[in-house]
């Protein structure tokens, strides 16, 4: 993903929206592992936070991969 934000120079809404789906995929994966590995009461806190977890981390990434990569004018 950094490669390709690097190369073609990605929006940040297009980095916000992938970084939320991979993060959601992270987090379902995480969820049902936690039904094992957690007791109850770390479960129920696990999965409320779950549910906002990938969409403060997408928009904390694009804000960082658009300083990093942003359009740079040509001169």
């Amino acid at each position: 993903m950094i490669y390709y934000i690097n190369r073609h120079r990605a929006h940040p809404w297009l980095v916000a929206v992938v970084s939320a789906l991979i993060l959601t995929i992270v987090e379902w994966i995480a969820k049902d592992y936690g039904k094992v590995w957690y007791f109850n009461r770390w479960y129920i806190i696990w999965s409320y936070a779950s549910y906002f977890k990938p969409m403060v981390m997408a928009y904390v990434y694009s804000l960082i991969f658009y300083k990093m990569f942003k359009p740079r004018n040509p001169s």
